[in-house]
């Protein structure tokens, strides 16, 4: 069902989180949000503060019943020149779960509703002072994790993807109007182009290739890489889970197999978000719960951005391990553990192997730096073009898709169908408009706009 967000409403909400800080705000948008400011704010100095300038700062106090509730700031922005181009009252107080909520619901009380996640920003895409790709790029600011996602979201907040998409479509719309005037009077003396019309199309499709490819890298910027700890039971693979992250996250035991499900952390290595995965022992399926923890493992291995193949230096490596690394080259690290003990490895097979490897302790972290630098290196192969701009959306890079699919398609038919390859590029068009949020659909807005935090 879609739902209907009516813009007359004055919204309030906390924009801090209710905890003890130096200060909390309280945001008010709306036609209402100067007359509910007049209600509870009490200026230092006799003024109207319906009447103050926009862009302005006022000192005084909130009140509730003649009681003075803090010492407070509060800033005017008025329509159009705001966040939300409505007026807008931000409330600055001492932050702390009582004070706040005691002055939002002050603000609620004085005629505001309860904004939903997300309303302030959509109020701003609704009226037009933003498109859905620079929504988006706002609440991806709030949750960057690194220098990456940040500069790629303020990227898309100036607007550098909507000027790209923008140039796609308008190059795009110039092809259907010269396919329209053909298709529409064909006994007319209007010159088609094919080859030239050819020529500019494969031009956009290869762009649109490149950007949704870095795209699909960009993707694991915002979301982490995968670094998967993988090997036969009992190599270690959880005391070197909590030794990368220096803390003791799992369980670890001598008995073999006490890993039964995968375990994932989150944290940052050398600029890069970690998704560091423990997984089950390969090789045991004595029961059912073993037997389900090795089918989770392995699709967890076929995930990964990263296998960090560990094997026991005080053993032998056994015919499954050998045929595990040989088949497991392309993105593996091989993590020799426990180099504290004898050494039984045979020298001339490990020196046959062609995957780069580290020897560690995770019992006395030796070695666990230089891991971590091959990591961060071998990570440093995704790095994508800084002066690029990047989808900042799983629903943006499946929009695009859908795009160039059609692009390809219409190219297919330009030769002998011109009414498909017209309806064709039209609706790639459509998709490229769907992404910048052109047609406002209640659902889609529905579904953007539900993962922005309360404020925003």
């Amino acid at each position: 069902m879609q739902k209907k967000y009516n813009l007359d409403d004055t919204i309030a909400s906390l924009a801090t989180f209710p905890q003890r800080a130096a200060i909390g705000i309280i945001k008010i948008s709306g036609r209402k949000a100067l007359d509910i400011a007049a209600r509870v704010f009490s200026p230092a100095r006799p003024k109207n503060i319906r009447k103050a300038k926009t862009y302005t700062l006022h000192y005084g106090w909130i009140k509730s019943g003649g009681e003075i509730v803090d010492e407070v700031l509060i800033s005017i922005m008025k329509a159009p020149h705001s966040y939300t181009r409505q007026d807008v009252v931000e409330i600055y107080t001492h932050s702390g779960p009582a004070v706040l909520n005691k002055v939002l619901n002050l603000a609620l009380r004085a005629g505001a509703r309860l904004a939903e996640p997300g309303e302030f920003t959509q109020r701003a895409y609704l009226l037009g002072r933003i498109d859905l790709i620079q929504a988006e790029a706002i609440n991806n600011i709030s949750r960057a994790k690194n220098d990456w996602t940040l500069r790629q979201s303020l990227r898309q907040l100036e607007g550098g993807l909507s000027q790209k998409l923008s140039s796609f479509i308008k190059k795009l719309e110039k092809m259907l109007a010269t396919l329209q005037a053909s298709i529409g009077f064909p006994l007319e003396d209007i010159e088609l182009e094919r080859g030239d019309i050819e020529k500019i199309l494969s031009g956009i499709i290869g762009q649109i290739e490149k950007l949704a490819k870095g795209s699909r890298t960009m993707r694991r910027w915002y979301e982490g890489f995968r670094c998967v700890l993988c090997g036969r039971v009992n190599v270690g693979k959880s005391s070197l889970f909590n030794a990368i992250l220096d803390k003791e996250r799992v369980i670890v035991s001598t008995l073999a197999g006490t890993t039964r499900d995968t375990i994932e952390e989150e944290f940052n290595l050398g600029g890069y978000t970690l998704r560091l995965v423990d997984t089950a022992g390969l090789g045991r399926k004595n029961d059912f719960l073993e037997e389900k923890a090795q089918n989770k493992s392995q699709q967890i291995i076929k995930e990964a951005d990263i296998l960090l193949v560990v094997i026991d230096n005080s053993s032998s490596l056994t015919k499954e391990e050998k045929e595990f690394i040989s088949s497991h080259q392309s993105n593996s690290v091989l993590v020799i553990n426990k180099c504290d003990l004898k050494t039984r490895l045979s020298s001339p097979y490990m020196r046959q192997i062609r995957v780069p490897q580290v020897r560690v302790s995770a019992k006395t972290k030796e070695g666990i730096s230089r891991l971590e630098k091959m990591i961060v290196k071998r990570l440093s192969a995704s790095n994508l073009n800084k002066n690029e701009v990047y989808l900042g959306s799983l629903r943006q890079q499946q929009l695009m898709e859908e795009a160039l699919s059609y692009l390809k398609q219409a190219k297919e038919n330009l030769k002998f169908n011109l009414d498909k390859t017209y309806f064709l590029l039209q609706a790639a068009v459509e998709k490229l408009y769907n992404i910048q949020g052109v047609y406002k659909n209640a659902d889609v807005l529905e579904q953007v706009f539900r993962d922005f935090c309360i404020g925003k």
